[in-house]
């Protein structure tokens, strides 16, 4: 049996507030795979997607402090 996520156990994963998952998630135009009720789910692999984006974004911000 496949295990799906919701927005807050992806936040949980990510170890950061359920909003900023939310922007990433309307942002980068993702998905989910299904729903249940009013809950969106997504696969367990959302969650590394998630984190590379969330990487990017960090380097951007330091580089952007280091040129200025």
């Amino acid at each position: 049996m496949k295990t799906f996520l919701t927005v807050g156990e992806v936040a949980k994963k990510l170890g950061c507030p359920i909003w900023k998952v939310q922007y990433l998630l309307r942002a980068r135009d993702i998905k989910p795979i299904g729903r249940a009720g009013v809950l969106r789910l997504f696969a367990p692999g959302i969650v590394d997607v998630l984190r590379k984006e969330l990487e990017t974004i960090q380097q951007r911000r330091d580089a952007v402090e280091c040129s200025a």
